[in-house]
């Protein structure tokens, strides 16, 4: 019998207690002293999971370092209290990793009775931490650490780094096994400076330094796929290259983020840092990243962006001379650059570099072609992103969209500038409502979009340009209004952005609560913008267009008069018709009638994201024409926050409005896509952060009936309960336990919780996961017919695209920590597969899953009690808890002039 299996035949008995009556078991069960319920309640918990308790006890109360404020000391001596002096019965038993006699002679070193052991655990930081990192570990692991006493003491006054990244500490065999695999050993033996044949050395050495920065890159570098990880230790080059990048790479995490300590805050992370690059960049299966790599290409996009304003600088091929000696971006280079740099202008690099390995993988495109075009993405970053939803993505295009949009920032005069740029961001922005619904095909999309970027701009704007675009260029490509109508134009427009097309098949019929229904998603959408722009009220586009034509046709009237009379002057003739105050009326009628434009295209892509016709949004007048784009008069030709992603703002003279960009309303405007059942129930004071909301309401608002198909609705149904009869059926087999892990994306701690829980609480099981947990572990199948990306989640904070994507088998600790970003919510796809769920038991169709969503989700955020900042496993338990009469509720809602028409109704509409 081999080393490796009398090894793991050793640690399973004692994980037993079956060798030896003395013997120590790798873990155990004790009493917790006091009632779960109790406990919980003491620090704020309202739902407490006897596997995870005391994780969250550490993650509640423990945080903070121990020169707390007042209100973390009383929190530590109520628990203090609730464990001493509780009532317990036999069931309050809680995990403990390591025997409790290792606790009490090699950690704790005294002796404390059994029922008391949790409390004196739990009456100091650095134990109560030590407990955190211990609990990730698996048997193997402990069984190897917990006999060294001076490794243990090592960790407890390492405790702070050791519970966040002892996780990654696994000893297999004898021996750690690094990140990279055997590949990697030379490496981290010289990074580290032990061997990891000597796993209590090396475990010692790795938390040996006192900032915890080496264990940082340690734990990042194991929690990478293993494509990504050749990527970081830089395993595609020759080998004695290795070290060095790997050397380089731990300058940066040591000098990175020099106000966060790991000691004080060993549960929070920078906001822009090593392990959210190195796990977000796009890497080929051998390690190599994909998009444009040459160096020098980075150093020019990056050249002079030190500040938040970077001005559109186009580059030149004297930016690019022949050069032999260009290499490759490498994980050190370009973490280096992102990390040394303030948070904002690291976070925008980072932004940018996703943006490039998006729109060419294989880059095609020349140097000077893609670096225009990346420092067009600096300067416009919300143009360039409306464009990659269009499906724009040649470098030419979008060289030619920076250079269109640098000569809107260079139009002089302050209200010409204004008044252009609102009207070019709002066809974007519609242009883009149109292609995500359905109603414009991509390449019909894309094709406007080019010839719009053609549309010339001159000292005083479009003069008449635009608008004579639209009508010959735009608007007679499209299909005809639905509805016989005084303003066809403006309605074929409403149509497109509705996703009313001519090739639209009708909405299956469906019966529900013994009525006929069609369902038609497109139409609902189309009477609420209609509603929406009545409540705007103020010019329709063909009064605006028609006013536009009048002012320009008498302009040029005037034109030929005025060159008719310069002749007669020549002539000797008087002049006497009053030519040059009348051009200086006509200028002004110009300017009117080109702002009435653009005030009317920017209410119109207002109206898809305003939500309810009847809601609050459209209670105090017109919110579009409060926009405030962000322009300056200081400072005339620098884009400042016009091209920028839109955000609220709350106050001052104006009241509530959106300033930014036109283009990405949504990323502004999403809490509107929610809906309640009862608009006059007074909901609790929401938990969420409010950065994990707007990602949560970003994402309801990004979801498309047309894209959501009975296919993947199926399939996700399917997956969910494949994952529950595989749960189901788990045994506390070791290896399964790993292979459910994986599968699912649990994190260590979750791992261990849901292996303990298998023992001693089967029935608690089942809530162990999330639905996207127990998607992940019945393996969808995902496909053209079934794509899963358009039930996901918004990843605007973690790519800083406007997409969706169902979040991969990831564990969520992996987007922790960082609360300013709404990280988390990016995992939050258990509201739409719930609703997947029901819509398939009940054979309605997957289109209707928006509107359901738009009220589950608001309950879902309503209910939401989490019990500290990263509390995820809360945002899941609200989702379960939203009942089958609730969801019935949802569906119902949808007949009241939303996507279920009644079918004879229909039937009238179509004639």
């Amino acid at each position: 019998m081999s080393r490796a299996r009398v090894l793991a035949v050793v640690v399973l008995l004692l994980s037993y207690g079956a060798v030896g009556a003395r013997q120590p078991a790798v873990r155990a069960t004790v009493p917790l002293g006091a009632s779960a319920a109790d406990v919980g309640h003491s620090v704020g918990i309202e739902t407490p999971d006897r596997s995870r308790l005391l994780l969250d006890i550490v993650r509640i109360v423990f945080d903070a370092p121990d020169r707390m404020d007042a209100g973390d000391a009383r929190l530590r001596a109520a628990l203090q209290a609730t464990l001493r002096n509780g009532q317990a019965t036999p069931q309050d038993v809680v995990p403990l990793p390591l025997d409790p006699s290792i606790w009490r002679d090699s950690i704790l070193q005294r002796q404390i009775p059994d029922n008391e052991l949790i409390a004196a655990i739990f009456a100091e930081r650095s134990t109560a931490l030590l407990y955190h990192g211990l609990a990730a570990l698996d048997d193997e692991t402990l069984a190897a650490l917990g006999p060294d006493r001076e490794t243990l003491q090592q960790l407890r006054r390492r405790a702070a780094p050791f519970a966040a990244f002892g996780r990654s500490v696994r000893i297999h065999a004898g021996r750690v096994v690094v990140p990279g695999g055997a590949d990697a050993e030379p490496l981290w033996q010289s990074i580290v400076g032990a061997d990891p044949t000597k796993p209590a050395a090396f475990t010692r050495r790795l938390f040996s330094d006192m900032t915890g920065r080496l264990a940082y890159m340690y734990d990042t570098i194991a929690h990478l796929d293993p494509a990504r990880q050749r990527f970081a230790l830089g395993l595609t080059f020759p080998a004695p290259a290795r070290l060095e990048r790997l050397r380089t790479l731990l300058d940066v995490f040591e000098q990175m983020a020099s106000e966060w300590r790991v000691e004080d805050r060993p549960f929070t992370r920078p906001q822009v840092d090593p392990a959210l690059t190195l796990s977000l960049v796009a890497v080929s299966a051998e390690g190599t990243p994909s998009g444009p790599l040459h160096r020098r290409l980075w150093n020019h996009v990056f050249r002079g962006d030190e500040s938040i304003d970077v001005p559109f600088v186009p580059s030149s091929s004297e930016d690019f001379p022949n050069e032999t000696d260009d290499p490759d971006v490498d994980a050190a280079w370009l973490v280096s650059r992102i990390q040394r740099s303030p948070s904002a202008i690291g976070r925008r690099r980072l932004d940018t570099f996703l943006f490039a390995q998006r729109m060419w993988p294989h880059s095609d495109a020349g140097d000077l072609q893609m670096t225009t075009a990346l420092r067009g993405f600096v300067a416009f970053p919300s143009l360039l992103l409306g464009l990659e939803r269009i499906g724009l993505s040649g470098a030419d295009a979008l060289m030619e969209a920076s250079t269109r949009a640098h000569s809107l920032n260079e139009i002089h005069d302050e209200q010409a500038r204004r008044t252009a740029m609102r009207q070019f961001q709002a066809i974007v922005g519609i242009l883009d409502r149109a292609a995500s619904e359905g109603g414009l095909t991509r390449p019909f999309a894309q094709e406007r979009m080019t010839s719009l970027l053609a549309v010339e701009v001159g000292e005083r704007g479009y003069d008449g340009r635009l608008a004579a675009w639209m009508k010959n260029d735009l608007m007679k490509l499209l299909p005809e209004a639905p509805i016989d109508s005084p303003d066809p134009i403006e309605d074929a427009l409403l149509a497109a952005m509705a996703g009313l097309s001519l090739d639209r098949a009708p909405g299956p019929v469906v019966q529900w609560e013994k009525h006929a229904y069609r369902v038609d998603p497109a139409r609902a959408e189309f009477v609420r913008l209609k509603r929406v722009r009545e409540r705007q009220r103020g010019a329709s586009l063909d009064a605006a267009l028609d006013a536009l034509a009048h002012v320009t046709t008498t302009m040029t009237t005037r034109a030929g008069r005025s060159a008719s009379g310069a002749l007669a002057s020549q002539s000797g003739a008087a002049r006497t018709d009053g030519a040059a105050p009348a051009v200086t009326v006509s200028r002004d009628a110009m300017a009117r009638a080109e702002q009435t434009l653009a005030d009317t295209l920017t209410s119109i892509l207002y109206a898809a994201h305003l939500g309810d016709p009847e809601g609050a949004a459209l209670e105090g007048g017109n919110v579009a024409l409060r926009h405030d784009l962000g322009l300056s008069a200081e400072v005339p030709r620098r884009p400042l926050g016009a091209w920028r992603l839109p955000h609220e703002q709350f106050g001052g003279r104006e009241g509530w409005h959106i300033s930014g960009s036109l283009i990405g309303l949504e990323t502004a405007l999403g809490r509107l896509s929610l809906r309640r059942m009862d608009s006059s129930e007074m909901p609790g004071e929401p938990r969420l952060s409010t950065n994990e909301r707007q990602t949560l309401t970003l994402t309801v608002a990004l979801f498309r009936p047309a894209a959501m198909t009975d296919a993947a609705r199926d399939e996700i149904a399917q997956a969910v309960a494949r994952g529950r009869a595989r749960l189901a059926s788990m045994s506390a087999d070791r290896d399964e336990l790993e292979r459910v892990s994986r599968q699912a994306g649990l994190s260590e701690w979750r791992r261990e919780s849901l292996g303990w829980t298998l023992a001693h609480d089967r029935e608690s099981a089942a809530a162990q996961l999330s639905l996207v947990e127990l998607m992940w572990l019945g393996a969808p199948r995902p496909s053209e017919a079934a794509p899963l990306d358009p039930w996901g989640t918004a990843v605007q904070p973690l790519t800083g695209a406007i997409a969706l994507q169902m979040p991969r088998a990831r564990a969520c600790e992996e987007v922790a920590g960082r609360s300013a970003l709404g990280l988390l919510a990016t995992r939050g796809a258990d509201v739409a597969i719930a609703v997947a769920e029901v819509l398939a038991a009940r054979h309605l169709p997957g289109s209707l899953a928006p509107g359901v969503i738009a009220f589950a989700m608001q309950d879902a955020i309503d209910g939401a009690r989490l019990a500290y900042f990263d509390d995820w496993s809360a945002f899941s338990r609200a989702t379960r808890e939203i009942s089958t009469d609730r969801m019935t509720d949802y569906i119902a809602a949808l007949a009241g002039g939303g996507p279920l028409v009644p079918a004879d109704e229909a039937e009238r509409r179509s004639r």
